[in-house]
């Protein structure tokens, strides 16, 4: 019986697009070739809470050979942010009924106080919050997942967990979590399983 649904936020309950910030970042650095991939470790250091914003600002500009202003940065970076819908959080609200929520995001600084001023209220809905960058651990790490099972004293079998990244799903799998890959609509997904 599924008590608990988990829920990813960019990509399954927010629209995110990387290829915006990619773009934005971009054209400001001098080093046409750089790819995002040359950022990787930054980032997920990023998302750990490992660095500051500053830190990965300077890594950027360092990486990219750029010298772009941190306000300029704050933007390109905030681009790939776009919007909540609504009948998303009407759906979450109508799964509260009848489900504990919790939330399970891979974020960092910047963008966590991008989404909390435009969409704070909305995590109101959440009994559990876990945000990578402030319990120092990451998706797909294993230790992300036990520590939500343990805290909130569940049982691996009777949570769902949403997520629009495969290699998140694996770990969670292997803990005896149930899965579903996000690649249409959450709410016609959870409307299939029969949620509502």
């Amino acid at each position: 019986m599924t008590r608990t649904l988990v829920f990813d936020l960019g990509g399954v309950l927010i629209d995110i697009n990387w290829h915006c910030t990619y773009q934005c970042l971009k054209s400001y650095a001098k080093d046409k070739e750089k790819t995002p991939e040359e950022l990787v470790p930054q980032i997920e250091q990023y998302e750990r809470g490992e660095i500051s914003s500053f830190d990965f600002y300077d890594a950027f500009k360092r990486i990219f050979d750029s010298k772009l202003s941190l306000k300029d940065f704050e933007r390109c970076w905030n681009n790939m942010i776009f919007n909540f819908p609504e009948e998303r959080f009407l759906m979450l609200q109508e799964l509260k009924n009848k489900y504990n929520l919790i939330l399970l995001s891979n974020i960092n600084d910047m963008h966590y106080k991008y989404v909390m001023k435009k969409f704070g209220s909305y995590f109101k809905i959440f009994d559990k919050i876990y945000f990578s960058h402030l319990i120092g651990m990451r998706k797909p790490e294993k230790r992300i997942f036990e520590k939500l099972v343990s805290e909130n004293s569940l049982i691996p079998g009777e949570i769902i967990y949403f997520d629009d990244t495969e290699k998140h799903l694996k770990t969670a799998e292997a803990l005896g979590i149930n899965t579903v890959l996000v690649e249409k609509s959450i709410i016609d997904i959870t409307a299939q399983l029969g949620l509502n």
